[in-house]
This record gives C-alpha cells, structure tokens and sequence, in this order.
C-alpha cells in the first residue's frame, strides 16, 4: 500500500513538472521572458558599468551619486505613459501601439551607448556622458512603459496560471538583463580586456539584437478589459474640441483622475504608501550604485564583482 501511495504521489510530481514546462515554453511567456531582459539592461549602460567606469575615471563618490540621479526618468515615467499608451510612432505605426514603442526606445538606447562609448567620462568633459546617459534612461523608462502594456495585452484573457508565469518570467528575465548581462560587461572589461568603449560598444550590439527580437514578435490584441476601458476613453475625448484639449482631457483621464481617485480614496494610506515606495526605491538605487565603489575600493576587482555582485544575484 505504502509503495502505491510513493507510485502515485511520484506520477503526481511528474504531471506538475510536466504543467510547469508547458507553461514557462509557451511562446507568450518566452516573450515576456525576453521583454524582461530587454527592461533590466538599461540598468548595465547607467548602472553598474557606468559606474565603475566614472569610478576607473577619478571621479569622486560625490559626482558619481550625483550621476545616479538619472534614474529618476524611471520614477517620473508614469508622467508620458498616457502617451505611450494612446499613440503608435509615425513611423513605425506598422508594428503596432506597443512594438512601435518599444523599437524607438531600443533604437535610440542602441544609437546612445554606441555614443557613450565615444566621450570621455572623466571629470573635465563628463556633460556629454551625463547628457547621453540621461537619454538612456528616458529611453529605457519609456520602454518599460510599453513592455508592461505589451505583457497586459498578452496575458489580459489568459487564465490566472499563464498570468502568474508571465509575471515570475517577466521578474526572472529583468534579472537577467540587470545580473547576467552585467557581470558579461565587467567580465570583458576587466584585467585589460577590451576596455571601457570597446565594452559599451558590444552593449550596442546586444540592444541591436534585442531590437531585431521586438520586430520579429506578433503584437498582442488588447484584452476586453482593456478595449473596454479604451473604448470610454475614446467617447469621453469624443466630445472634446481641440488638439490641445484634447491631448490635456488624455492626460487627465488616464494618469490624473486615476491618482486623484486613490488619494480620494485612501488618504493618508495613500501618502504612506507612497512614501513607503519612493524612500525604499531612493536608499535602495543608491546603495546598489555606491556598494560597487566600495568593492573597488576596498580590493576587489570587476571579475570578483561580477561573481558575487552580479552572478550570485542573478541566480
């Protein structure tokens, strides 16, 4: 008896492993999967390799944290997302509302760290780093933009299983771009490898074939919640005369009134909870910037940080 109970409970495991690879295979979830990495490696361009870089550049602590500002583009994104979220690009509108989005911010990522790798960081000429940097990280806040839209109309009308995968592959391959792909730049640039430019250069190539990945995938179909809500959008702007006003009525409808409602709502949760958020997020961007200083300049070498920063992170 006890054998038949082991028998089946082993058959049980199986069928769960086999539903758990069916799952994470499907094409939707692989791309979301590849989306995520495309949304964490930004993060390598003016994160941590751009970090090290100033730091192999003589800068002081104090311009390096200041450099760290930039990412405030990913904080203040929800301010263009109504955008983003109404109008294709001209001239990519053939690959649709999301991919169109998510093609201009890989090109001009690709166009930008090619010419990063062209200045000199150091502290007598650094306004053209921090000027290429910052359009970078506005480049990669509004592909997050549209790469979370993209994985809402993948996964609107699927079941909660295949929603839940997305959101862990969406998580696993952020990860990736930000850990594997990191310790990948400071593996090449350290001991005297191919250097910093050489380094950026190869990042390029790597947002180049993410690039490639956006053109060659299908745009989702919006899901009916989302047409839905779209749909009342549309006869809400309808009666609004006007270029102008009605770009003002699509800002308010979509990124205003929705946080007007939560303060409404929630009140001094609400202001808690956002609190709660921008402090985690400033103390948590900043200790990931400086902590590799610190492992710089305490001994530590680029291929030990990317090991146990990067590598060890990542897994």
């Amino acid at each position: 008896m006890a054998r038949f109970s082991t028998g089946q409970q082993i058959i049980q495991e199986a069928s769960k492993w086999r539903n758990a690879v069916e799952v994470y295979s499907h094409r939707k979830v692989i791309w979301i999967f590849l989306n995520g990495i495309a949304s964490g490696f930004p993060w390598v361009v003016i994160g941590s390799s751009m970090t090290l870089w100033l730091k192999d550049a003589g800068l002081t602590r104090t311009a390096i944290g200041f450099f760290g500002s930039i990412f405030a583009a990913y904080t203040f994104n929800f301010l263009w997302a109504p955008l983003v979220d109404g109008f294709r690009v001209p001239l990519l509108a053939r690959f649709g509302r999301r991919r169109s989005w998510i093609a201009l911010s890989q090109l001009i990522m690709c166009l930008t760290i090619v010419g990063i790798a062209f200045t000199d960081p150091s502290p007598t000429s650094l306004i053209w780093t921090s000027l290429l940097a910052l359009l970078v990280a506005v480049a990669g806040a509004t592909q997050d933009i549209a790469i979370d839209a993209f994985r809402i109309d993948t996964l609107a009308d699927e079941s909660p299983r295949m929603q839940a995968a997305g959101a862990a592959a969406a998580t696993s391959g952020w990860w990736t771009g930000y850990s594997l792909m990191g310790a990948v730049a400071l593996f090449m640039v350290d001991d005297g490898g191919l250097g910093w430019p050489n380094t950026f250069l190869l990042l390029a190539g790597f947002v180049g074939l993410l690039l490639l990945f956006t053109l060659s995938i299908r745009e989702p179909q919006a899901g009916a919640a989302v047409v839905s809500i779209a749909t009342r959008v549309a006869e809400q702007l309808d009666s609004t005369a006007g270029v102008l006003l009605r770009v003002v009525a699509y800002i308010r409808l979509l990124a205003v009134d929705p946080l007007k409602d939560f303060f409404i709502r929630y009140r001094m949760l609400a202001l808690a909870l956002l609190l709660f958020i921008v402090l985690f997020k400033v103390g948590e961007a900043f200790l990931g910037r400086m902590s590799l200083v610190f492992y710089s300049e305490i001994g530590f070498d680029k291929s030990e940080i990317a090991t146990y920063s990067k590598l060890v992170t990542w897994w």
